[in-house]
């Protein structure tokens, strides 16, 4: 998949963020071993699930030098094996209903595969496309929102707008009304400014705790926003 960056520019008054150092995977910790049995040492999993994604969570990622960027890349290699292994372990027998053991599994997969898609991996984001489908699948009704909403914010991210639309779409009427912040920008992301405006002013009612979208609404209202695609160096 060609990758391409979507910005939008702001005028805003919010400073840089610099990234902390990033600290490499103790693949040790994610196992404990009793004799011949392995079991997931699950606090430290998402330790370092939350971990990657202060840093490669969001594109542009956000490394301190290009080392701890390496450093984060090897990381995917044993994380992506686990959760491999999460994911079959728990795979339900045909016919059966998926357990919460194995959509969560699936889950974690499908963000580190965002990951990697931003830390440019080749064929992550097909990955991720196939998790994140699977789960919108199986999840329960009550979570399907919440999942569109992810799936959707990833494909709006990969620059996939007429596929991020829909989904963001269906998790705002599903009662996800955080999603509105996200249809909202790609919806700005598509040219259709009218449609975004109600959906961000909605937004900030509801959640005006939120600095940034604030920020963004009054720059949407000023006509200080921009919208442009950018090839991305590898």
């Amino acid at each position: 998949m060609k990758k391409h960056l979507l910005t939008i520019l702001l005028a805003l008054s919010a400073p840089a963020l610099l990234a902390a150092p990033y600290q490499p995977v103790n693949v040790r910790s994610l196992v404990s071993e009793q004799g011949a049995s392995h079991t997931v040492n699950m606090p430290a999993l998402q330790r370092a699930m939350d971990n990657l994604a202060q840093h490669a969570g969001d594109y542009p990622v956000r490394f301190d030098n290009d080392a701890d960027r390496r450093r984060a890349i090897a990381d995917l290699k044993p994380l992506g094996y686990l959760l491999d292994s999460m994911v079959q372990n728990s795979t339900p027998r045909a016919g059966a209903a998926a357990t919460p053991e194995y959509l969560s599994s699936l889950h974690m997969r499908a963000r580190l595969n965002w990951m990697a898609h931003n830390l440019d991996q080749a064929g992550a984001a097909a990955k991720a496309d196939a998790d994140y489908a699977k789960l919108l699948a199986l999840a329960p009704a009550r979570s399907k929102p919440a999942v569109q909403d992810e799936f959707g914010n990833f494909l709006a991210s990969s620059s996939r707008m007429d596929r991020a639309v829909p989904m963001l779409r269906a998790a705002y009427r599903g009662g996800r009304k955080e999603s509105g912040l996200g249809l909202s920008m790609a919806l700005l992301a598509q040219g259709k400014r009218s449609e975004a405006l109600p959906l961000l002013r909605e937004y900030v009612r509801n959640f005006p705790q939120n600095q940034r979208a604030k920020e963004l609404l009054e720059a949407v209202e000023a006509g200080r926003v921009e919208t442009r695609r950018a090839p991305l160096a590898h």
